[in-house]
């Protein structure tokens, strides 16, 4: 439980779903709705996080779903300043703001009393009106709350921030589920994360520089990737990799904007979190290695090396390393002054898994590989490594990259139209046993097929082309489906039908 409210209070605050109603999502609702909640969805020490349904009471079925992220912070400022100056006019513009300063009116907050780092961060990558798919978890509104918890520093503060529900869990439920099932993770999906991790580099630059303050070389460096922080859209069949979740970054609270010039990053005071394993070479300092084997001055790498995109590179990379090795919790670099270069880098190259499926390619090795280079500078940046899947990568992904797409189901119906008769009739046990194998791949396909729809699901079933099984997902626990699987969400009374305790 978070360390700022007992569970009392924390309770208290699970029934409050204050502002929800502010939240833009369409279909506009009809009048007859209500929101339901809150379920427990995740709890840390710094914050709790609820799921709400806004659900039709004519049909009793789930229009949309949020999350509430409550998040307590102490001993931090409130200000808007330095490089972050002139972000919330961005943010408001958005219809973002839902109460971020108490003392002054919606849209207007002051500002002294309206910055929080993550809404920040996660508002400039939401884009209401965008045209392309952003990899960032959108920021639906952010708010703070009058009331206070439990005095243990001298000032905090509990912030609101409301987002989409990912009912398809992150990354580390698909890396949980294959190691159950000692399976390797498809090669054609660890390609599609390492393409829309790259545009989502791409869009970390571009996106910070969309509001009137910024400057050409601003950047959001998110710091704290892993895979608990890189959450799954639903597939769509109207996206490249139809059959495989879409990765979102998450958790931007933990990262940083810096530009040229930045003072801090120059002499190495930015404030970030990260996680132990996932430290990249220029991130590492003195006071993050727990057996201070260096001077307090040491450095590993030459001095002037900044943090920024190709930061992010290899903190990509890191991941597609424990996707390929199926390591939840890699053990941290051995980074030490005077080192060589190879010995400072983790191995991708020749370190073969255990189980069937790990057996992946050079050509994905080798960008792995590049991308964790120790040294900044030859890393690669985010559109290299997006012209090299698609000049190399895609043909390792076995058909993958359009599979389920509408083109993919013209050349099947064209298939099946033009395929001549069997030459025999199969015994009717030979029948048998293939419907019910037909029917078990249906339901392994069950993860694409729902995000896909009824219509596209019936087509599918009809035109029966399965891929190889080696090629889909595993998914643990069936992510959070729970909630938004087709079903009536409220009784007789308008009461709900699932109980707010049940996790």
């Amino acid at each position: 439980m978070a360390r700022y409210v007992d569970d009392v209070e924390a309770r208290a605050i699970q029934k409050d779903g204050t502002s929800l109603n502010r939240i833009r999502l369409p279909p506009n609702p009809s009048p007859n709705t209500q929101w339901i909640g809150g379920y427990k969805l995740a709890s840390g020490s710094n914050g709790i996080a609820n799921i709400w349904v806004l659900v039709d009471n004519d049909t009793r079925k789930a229009i949309n779903h949020a999350v509430i992220k409550d998040a307590f912070e102490g001993n931090v400022a409130i200000a808007e300043t330095g490089l972050y100056k002139g972000i919330y006019r961005n943010l408001r513009d958005k219809g973002l703001d839902f109460g971020a300063d108490p003392g002054a009116e919606i849209g207007h907050a002051r500002p002294e009393f309206r910055f929080q780092k993550e809404a920040y961060l996660q508002g400039l990558m939401t884009e209401p009106k965008a045209t392309e798919e952003i990899f960032s978890i959108p920021l639906w509104g952010y708010s703070r709350q009058k009331q206070n918890y439990k005095d243990i520093f001298p000032y905090h503060y509990h912030w609101r921030l409301y987002m989409p529900l990912y009912d398809y869990g992150d990354l580390d439920t698909i890396m949980k589920a294959h190691r159950h099932k000692r399976k390797g993770i498809p090669e054609p999906f660890i390609w599609h994360f390492l393409c829309c991790m790259m545009k989502a580099a791409r869009q970390l630059e571009t996106q910070a520089q969309s509001h009137g303050f910024a400057r050409e070389s601003d950047v959001i460096i998110p710091f704290d990737m892993k895979p608990k922080n890189i959450f799954l859209a639903p597939p769509d069949s109207n996206s490249s990799f139809p059959a495989y979740p879409r990765p979102h970054i998450a958790d931007l609270g933990g990262g940083c904007i810096t530009r040229d010039g930045d003072v801090e990053n120059q002499q190495h005071k930015q404030r970030w979190a990260y996680t132990p394993g996932f430290l990249a070479p220029e991130m590492w300092r003195p006071s993050s290695d727990p057996h201070r084997r260096a001077p307090p001055n040491g450095r590993i790498l030459p001095e002037g090396t900044l943090r920024g995109t190709h930061t992010t590179v290899w903190q990509i990379a890191r991941v597609a390393e424990m996707l390929v090795k199926l390591e939840r919790h890699p053990q941290n670099i051995d980074y030490q002054i005077g080192s060589p270069d190879w010995k400072m880098k983790p191995n991708v190259l020749t370190d073969i898994g255990p189980h069937p499926g790990q057996n992946y390619s050079m050509t994905l090795r080798k960008l792995v590989d590049t991308c964790l280079n120790f040294r900044p500078e030859a890393r690669g940046t985010p559109q290299q490594v997006l012209d090299y899947i698609e000049d190399y990568g895609l043909a390792e992904c076995q058909g993958m990259d359009t599979f389920g797409s509408d083109m993919w189901f013209v050349d099947q119906q064209h298939l099946k139209d033009t395929a001549p008769p069997p030459p025999y009739r199969l015994a009717r046990h030979a029948l048998d046993a293939a419907e019910i194998e037909k029917a078990r791949r249906i339901e392994h396909a069950r993860p694409y097929l729902r995000a896909w729809g009824p219509e596209k699901t019936r087509q599918f079933i009809d035109l029966g082309g399965l891929p190889l099984e080696s090629l889909e997902v595993e998914y643990s626990g069936n992510a959070h489906w729970w909630i938004t699987d087709p079903q009536d969400l409220v009784d007789d009374n308008g009461g709900p039908v699932i109980p707010y305790d049940r996790l």
